[in-house]
């Protein structure tokens, strides 16, 4: 089950790996909290590639704030920051 969409079409869309219901990943890697400056961004090349779920953030300024930015094949974005 996927939590947090209440749209009831997405689990009929849904295969064996989550990374399917992904479009587009984006990292800024010292995220000021106004401006989203992209770091790193994995957008697969064709439709029947995924995108690779795991990244690595050389280099990360002491105190920087990372943030995520993920599209999935619906349009939605949800922006993560720790």
């Amino acid at each position: 089950a996927i939590m947090g969409y209440s749209n009831l079409e997405l689990p009929k869309l849904t295969k064996t790996d989550w990374r399917s219901l992904i479009e587009w990943v984006s990292l800024d890697r010292n995220y000021d909290g106004r401006t989203f400056n992209v770091y790193l961004s994995d957008i697969p090349k064709d439709i029947k590639q995924y995108v690779s779920g795991r990244y690595t953030i050389p280099n990360v300024p002491g105190g920087a704030v990372i943030a995520l930015k993920v599209i999935d094949i619906l349009g939605h974005e949800t922006l993560w920051v720790k």
